[in-house]
């Protein structure tokens, strides 16, 4: 999981894909990243997906769906400040290359590969991370939305 998430296990494809949220589709379905920050106090512990609706025909489907599905509404913005990947092509993790060869090659197993790549958090997502904490805790302590 942590090579996925520094774009190190990716394939080819993310790096020019072309199916961004103006690819023509009706809805978008995607994970919702930071949703424990908009929602604290509910259990997201199962994965939580978002729905973007782009036409009618997206809406009337949602709609027709919905009432099995536990849904709210959230602006488009809280949706991408998690998902960048919905408008922007992933680049590709600066340990990309080696990973993958070794990971073809099985020169390494699993095991090895998390040694030689011992991947950490960024400075941003570890600090996304902690305004998400402070956000949620004022959000409880007040009863405010403060994002």
């Amino acid at each position: 999981m942590k090579s996925f998430l520094c774009n190190d296990s990716l394939r080819p494809s993310c790096f020019s894909c072309k199916a961004k949220c103006c690819c023509g589709s009706d809805i978008t379905l995607c994970d919702f990243w930071g949703i424990w920050s908009l929602k604290p106090m509910a259990k997201w512990s199962d994965g939580t997906s978002a729905v973007v609706v782009h036409t009618e025909r997206g809406s009337k489907a949602i709609k027709e769906v919905g009432s099995s599905l536990s849904c709210f509404v959230v602006a488009y913005n809280d949706i991408k400040r998690g998902n960048p990947s919905l408008e922007f092509s992933a680049n590709a993790g600066e340990n990309r290359d080696e990973f993958m060869s070794l990971l073809a090659s099985s020169e390494a197993d699993i095991e090895e590969l998390l040694v030689r790549f011992p991947y950490r958090r960024s400075i941003v997502q570890r600090a996304t991370s902690v305004a998400g904490v402070i956000r949620s805790k004022i959000n409880h302590a007040t009863g405010l939305n403060s994002f």
